[in-house]
């Protein structure tokens, strides 16, 4: 449970986050993967037996799901796991069953099987949104930071995070500027904004509200307005902390869902 709420938080808070100054990459992907795939997808696309992975899950809910493995190795060390989480964005902030999994509620009671073929069929639209590395405290992070580099080029400078007010919870988020150190490290791909017609801002701005991790937060209430979001968050992230790393594309995969949503309304 403690290790689930680290995560929790670690998404929040690229959720919330800016970074700023080099060039970035323009997608920042688990290697072998893409960030539309489903758990079935990515099994595929890394050649994945069954003798590979410790178990999937999906939540009570039917909307997040993840696919976990230990001893997989990644730039040129062995992990100690990997955490793959995926969304039905369609669906990710609904707490209601849809008729789908109504019919198979014995699914969202336990720990399933790899290969459950139920299981593989019912998360097939589930995209990938984040995949958590944790590697054995012994481990050369330094060689591992070199191998990331030549995939994904130098990393930003400084990241801005929306941080909530440890006296008074309740406050909404304040943004804290975080320079690069020794211990964390970070890249960032495009900007938001860069992929929203202008013309069509507002109506992404309506949509994107009930994906917010707090109510009003880029509504201009502490001074986030979604123009200062929309220029400073960007679409991908990756997030190196002594020896875990984060990659994010939660931003990427609201804008894949809205622009499907927006098109199919024009």
């Amino acid at each position: 449970m403690k290790k689930w709420m680290i995560f929790i938080l670690l998404v929040s808070s690229l959720f919330l986050c800016s970074c700023g100054k080099k060039e970035a990459p323009t997608t920042l992907e688990f290697p072998g993967t893409t960030w539309e795939m489903s758990i079935k997808e990515v099994i595929d696309a890394l050649k994945l037996e069954e003798k590979d992975i410790d178990y999937t899950y999906v939540d009570p809910y039917g909307t997040n799901s993840k696919l976990y493995m230990e001893g997989y190795e990644l730039f040129g060390a062995k992990t100690k796991f990997v955490d793959f989480q995926f969304y039905d964005y369609e669906h990710m902030m609904e707490r209601e069953l849809t008729e789908k999994w109504m019919e198979n509620q014995d699914l969202l009671d336990q720990a399933q099987t790899v290969f459950d073929e139920r299981f593989l069929e019912l998360t097939g639209d589930h995209e990938l949104v984040t995949v958590l590395v944790t590697y054995p405290q012994d481990t050369d992070m330094e060689a591992v930071l070199n191998e990331m580099r030549k995939k994904y080029g130098e990393t930003l400078s400084e990241i801005t995070m929306y941080e909530y007010n440890k006296s008074n919870p309740r406050d909404l988020p304040q943004p804290v500027e975080h320079k690069e150190s020794e211990q964390v490290k970070f890249w960032g791909s495009d900007f938001i904004v860069s992929s929203i017609p202008k013309k069509e801002s507002e109506t992404y701005r309506e949509k994107w509200k009930k994906y917010y991790v707090v109510p009003g937060m880029v509504d201009g209430e502490n001074g986030i307005t979604w123009d200062t979001f929309t220029k400073t968050a960007h679409m991908h992230t990756i997030l190196v902390q002594e020896t875990q790393l984060l990659f994010s594309g939660l931003n990427a995969g609201i804008f894949r869902t809205l622009q499907r949503q927006i098109s199919g309304e024009n």
